[in-house]
């Protein structure tokens, strides 16, 4: 990026006058997980003052002599921050040190592969073994596990306070189905930072005279003005846009800005579900993009290239693709997800790589795991979230439009947990994921087909949730 290191100086100065207490870097894999950005090396005056003031002194504490509470996880990286001299490595190791000696016990943190936790998680349910107190995995492996057994609804844990400020109540409503809940999503996983936004060429959009941040801000921001856009970004690039999705996933993500989720809390009461008409409409919309002759035929690996390189105006990714874009010489910045309509609110999909945490169900102690687990998300909440924001602060966003066009993309983070558990479970596939992609092939509204096999979801939420 263009004028990196004075812009990182500019940024510390100003921030520094108000901020005294106030990601990740992995290679794309072949299905299109995105990188987080690397762990920086920070002096201690960036450092957020750590204390064992409130949350977690509100928070019933006991003296488990030294047990250990097993962390099992693919995101070695930032768990094992604790053994890096970085500003977030700092920040995991202090909050990690808060909740031990809180309970005095050990954190141990095991990082396997995401089939290798899948794996040893049945297993050791099918023995009756102790696998892991807790488990922080994408989604689609947790909806698998789900699906086999393997998870105990977290809102029969107890000691977790679902009312406190740092529990993120609207990410666990929305992954609950029948008052269950089996994958949390929140600051503990760094949800937000995963959220679909859009990437786009700043150079580019000059040559356009079109500027999608002020869109954005004016209201303007809807699939119709990125259309339109793509349009004219297409006479100085390659390709109007492109996405880092398959094209079935990205029919998942396209159906989520339209805010309608296929079942609320409970099977039986779907939540938001157009009418045809409505239904219609939306497909309309998606069709008109999927159609698009500024698409790029590039995806995952490729289409970050492809718009790193100039070849393309847009990118729609997660959030955390920042880092690889940074690495480039392209000057960009992002707005989040359009609107499907000028009258609607903007949606930004969490899709099933997204990082989510679960409890095993055969945990040897129940008022164990759930009063870690509250400190943990306690202390996330007060420690290591700030960091990984400064972290961002600090090496990456260029200028305060960056820094908050940035902060806007994750406002809109938005979970449709019956399309996250449609990774694994086939008749939850049926009238989601499938329903979307049958309703886009026939041309005709999703839920003319969602009523003949509705029925046939209720009786899987029935036995399941």
């Amino acid at each position: 990026m263009k004028n990196y290191r004075k812009s990182i100086l500019l940024i510390i100065l100003v921030f520094s006058l108000f901020i005294s207490s106030c990601g990740f870097e992995n290679e794309y894999s072949e299905d299109e997980t995105v990188s987080r950005p690397p762990l920086n090396n920070v002096d201690n005056e960036s450092r957020v003052d750590f204390s064992e003031d409130e949350p977690l002194l509100d928070i019933k504490g006991k003296d488990y002599g030294g047990k250990k509470f097993v962390i099992v996880t693919t995101d070695g990286e930032f768990w094992e921050a604790t053994k890096a001299e970085t500003l977030i490595g700092k920040a995991v190791r202090e909050r990690n040190s808060l909740v031990e000696k809180k309970f005095n016990i050990e954190i141990e943190v095991k990082v396997e592969t995401a089939e290798e936790i899948y794996s040893g998680a049945t297993s050791a349910k099918s023995k009756g073994t102790h696998y892991a107190d807790l488990i922080i995995a994408p989604a689609n492996v947790q909806a698998r596990l789900m699906e086999a057994g393997c998870l105990l609804n977290i809102n029969a844990l107890p000691y977790v306070d679902h009312e406190a400020s740092y529990f993120d109540k609207s990410f666990a409503d929305a992954a609950q189905i029948n008052g269950k809940l089996y994958l949390l999503f929140g600051e503990l996983t760094q949800t937000e930072y995963s959220a679909f936004c859009v990437f786009y060429n700043e150079d580019i959009a000059k040559k356009t005279g079109i500027d999608p941040n002020a869109l954005y801000k004016n209201g303007e921001w809807t699939w119709e003005a990125f259309l339109e856009y793509s349009e004219k970004a297409s006479e100085y690039a390659e390709n109007g846009f492109v996405t880092t999705s398959s094209k079935d996933d990205f029919l998942n993500v396209l159906w989520a800005t339209s805010g309608n989720r296929f079942f609320g809390d409970c099977a039986d009461a779907p939540l938001k579900i157009p009418s045809n008409e409505k239904g219609k409409e939306i497909l309309s919309n998606i069709r008109k993009i999927v159609k698009s002759k500024r698409f790029g035929k590039a995806h995952g690996n490729d289409a970050v290239t492809s718009f790193t390189e100039g070849k393309s105006g847009m990118l729609l990714c997660r959030r955390n693709a920042f880092y690889s874009i940074c690495q480039s010489n392209v000057d960009w910045n992002a707005v989040p997800m359009p609107k499907m309509t000028a009258e609607s609110e903007h949606y930004s999909f969490v899709d099933g790589e997204s990082l989510a945490a679960s409890v095993p169900n055969n945990i040897e102690d129940s008022d164990f795991v759930g009063m870690v687990f509250n400190a943990l998300l306690a202390s996330t909440s007060r420690v290591v979230t700030q960091s990984v924001e400064n972290n961002e602060l600090y090496y990456y966003w260029v200028d305060n439009d960056m820094a908050s066009a940035m902060a806007e993309t994750k406002k809109y983070t938005y979970i449709d947990i019956a399309i996250i558990y449609a990774y694994a479970v086939k008749d939850i596939a049926t009238v989601t994921t499938e329903n979307i992609k049958t309703a886009y092939d026939a041309g005709i509204a999703p839920f003319q087909f969602y009523h003949s096999t509705k029925r046939q979801f209720e009786l899987y939420a029935a036995e399941h949730f």
